[in-house]
């Protein structure tokens, strides 16, 4: 709940296993605020959060929690080389993936495309090596290229002991790489398929996209 008794989450009771997840709802069904808790960067004000048994504050310091947040921006001058090893000299760990940054590796950070901007945030927030990684909205403004681009990098993170988390009001671009989806409205779980589960009730993504955009409920 946040100030004026704004519900932003309510009722939610959700149990997810590894492999990669989207979220997917309206914006403003509480999609950020799911993934802040996640992270231990926003505090419920009922229930608790457990993941693997631990809450997110000590879960992630034991197993490494990354996190890539919606309309990140770059200032300054450093160069995206600078920027990774600086990060990962903070976090006496090393740079884990890479992701085709090499090439980036002496362009400024302001001047980078959305797409090459996305490739370094992943980058960096595997830095060390992560068991759990939350993007909120990550496909917002990339271009056809830069998706197929980021569906590649969430490819390679589907292995074991990997948990991916991405919200999402863009259903479609996550159709090729998503193990399961969780349904949000009104701040609530409404529905949790997996894949194969919801090609079966809906035939299609696009089907239940036109659903989701419609305020349907599942």
């Amino acid at each position: 709940m946040y100030p004026n008794n704004v519900v932003a989450l309510n009722g939610v009771n959700l149990e997810l296993g590894t492999g990669i997840t989207g979220v997917v709802g309206l914006n403003g069904v509480g999609k950020s605020t799911l993934l802040g808790i996640l992270l231990g960067a926003l505090e419920p004000t009922a229930g608790s959060v457990l993941i693997d048994g631990m809450p997110p504050n000590v879960y992630r310091a034991t197993h490494g929690v990354g996190y890539v947040a919606e309309g990140t921006r770059f200032e300054g001058h450093l160069r995206v080389a600078e920027f990774l090893d600086g990060l990962a000299e903070l976090c006496s760990a090393p740079v884990y993936e890479t992701f085709g940054t090499e090439s980036l590796a002496d362009r400024r950070l302001d001047q980078l495309s959305q797409g090459q901007r996305r490739r370094v945030e992943i980058a960096a927030a595997l830095i060390g090596g992560v068991a759990l990684l939350l993007l909120d909205e990550p496909t917002n403004g990339l271009d056809p290229i830069a998706l197929r681009e980021l569906r590649e990098i969430l490819l390679s993170l589907r292995r074991p002991g990997v948990s991916v988390i991405i919200s999402s009001h863009h259903l479609d671009e996550l159709e090729r790489i998503v193990d399961r989806v969780v349904l949000m409205t009104r701040g609530a779980i409404d529905a949790v398929y997996t894949r194969d589960e919801l090609l079966a009730r809906y035939g299609s993504f696009d089907a239940f996209a036109a659903r989701l955009s419609a305020g349907e409920s599942a």
